[in-house]
């Protein structure tokens, strides 16, 4: 992994700094980290803390640093896609009112250094228990997701948390199997005008992957495709569209950005790692609490992460 030269952090927030290079240090990444504004220019990494930053101040640096910037930030998600992704090239958005941001930084930190950091695993503690299937078909989306959730542990977490994972995972499930796939040749999409109730079987070279993991602090779903088609502008434009229009939910065919909007409203952290034209992989965790209120109210982080085809 190559080391960060430079973190710059902008923040008005009593001893931020402190506890990031403390995160830091504990995550092994090596960075040397400034604070101030002054530093952004020259700086591989900009931390915003819009916590407690004038408007004007947050909208210049993402004028000017948006593509390599991690806004910290605790207001609403509707407000974080409208303000935010979609008026800047913003890749990365943290929850400044999640318990594990720091922890989140510090990944999302090592990722933008080293984007082939994929999988679960990059976003759990080392005592994480994570368990994977390969999905072949759509008749087996149900039966899988019912197996995975039965080797996780929602003792810790609200009442709703297995339907929400189940309904997320459905989700994802049905947008990579139905929408993913490309013809090799002429790139078109070969099953995304299928009605939902056609279970279409998958060629071995379209199958889907899906993981559930969990650690002390949240539960974990990966799922990754074969085609690496997704891109952030196709992202932002869907929750947009979403954010924007209370009739989004009767989508029914080629629905990919209703459920892309559903995955992120339901998750704490949306991540996607992409691979041009050969897998993408999208991640939602949900932070483990018995406090339906603070699940709800926890501003959900957004990171989208990409490397060309075939890089190291």
């Amino acid at each position: 992994m190559a080391p960060l030269n430079k973190i710059t952090i902008v923040s008005r927030t009593p001893g931020v700094r402190e506890d990031m290079v403390a995160c830091l240090e504990e995550a092994q990444v090596s960075a040397v980290v400034y604070e101030g504004e002054a530093f952004a220019a020259s700086a591989d990494i900009v931390l915003i803390d819009q916590r407690a930053l004038p408007a004007t101040q947050v909208e210049s640096l993402l004028a000017q640093h948006a593509a390599r910037c991690i806004l910290l930030t605790d207001h609403d998600d509707g407000e974080n896609i409208t303000k935010a992704l979609a008026r800047f090239p913003l890749s990365h958005i943290i929850g400044g009112n999640g318990r594990s941001w720091l922890r989140e930084f510090a990944v999302t930190a090592q990722k933008m250094a080293s984007p082939t950091l994929w999988g679960l695993a990059a976003h759990l503690s080392p005592a994480a228990v994570i368990e994977s299937r390969t999905v072949g078909s759509a008749a087996a989306i149900n039966a899988t997701i019912d197996e995975l959730l039965g080797h996780v542990d929602l003792k810790a977490s609200f009442g709703a948390a297995e339907d929400f994972l189940r309904q997320t995972a459905n989700e994802l499930l049905t947008n990579a199997v139905y929408n993913a796939p490309v013809d090799r040749t002429s790139q078109q999409p070969k099953y995304e005008q299928t009605d939902r109730k056609q279970k279409i079987i998958l060629l071995p070279s379209e199958t889907v992957e899906i993981a559930f993991g969990t650690d002390e602090d949240n539960i974990g779903i990966a799922v990754s495709d074969q085609f690496g088609r997704l891109t952030r502008e196709m992202i932002v434009r869907h929750l947009l569209k979403c954010v924007t229009n209370t009739n989004f939910i009767e989508e029914k065919r080629g629905g990919a950005g209703a459920g892309l909007y559903l995955a992120f409203y339901t998750a704490n952290q949306f991540v996607v790692n992409v691979e041009v034209g050969k897998r993408t992989e999208i991640l939602c965790l949900l932070e483990k609490t018995k406090r339906y209120r603070h699940y709800r109210t926890r501003v959900t982080s957004f990171n989208y992460f990409t490397q060309a085809k075939g890089a190291a």
